[in-house]
């Protein structure tokens, strides 16, 4: 993998997502005066959605300590992990927290957009 295989992941995450969300929808990130961070936060209608973007390979249902800090301060109603293939999901506080394989994005959006 090459060093911004990250970037470039995120980048096309957030591509896919300004396309399947209605317009003017915002896709923000979160980031703590710590410097935390979360890539995407999705602002719906009564809820929050919290995205991490993964581009690695990942075995076990690991959260960042960035991800759980944005869980403890903003209690989202859904937390999704992308990456390359683990598919998982738990349930943190009132937090659903589902990790997706990469692959399945379209049908992540589908679900978000519902």
């Amino acid at each position: 993998m090459s060093p911004d295989s990250g970037a470039v992941v995120e980048n096309w995450v957030l591509s896919e997502l300004l396309k399947a969300l209605p317009w003017p929808a915002p896709v923000r990130y979160w980031r703590s005066l710590s410097g935390a961070e979360v890539d995407f936060v999705l602002d719906r209608p009564g809820s929050l959605v919290g995205i991490e973007v993964k581009a690695v390979e990942m075995r076990v249902r690991a959260l960042s300590r960035s991800s759980r800090s944005f869980m403890d301060a903003y209690r989202p109603s859904e937390f999704w992990v992308l990456n390359r293939s683990f598919s998982a999901t738990m349930t943190v506080n009132t937090t659903s927290v589902r990790w997706v394989p990469l692959y399945s994005l379209p049908e992540v959006l589908a679900e978000l957009v519902g």
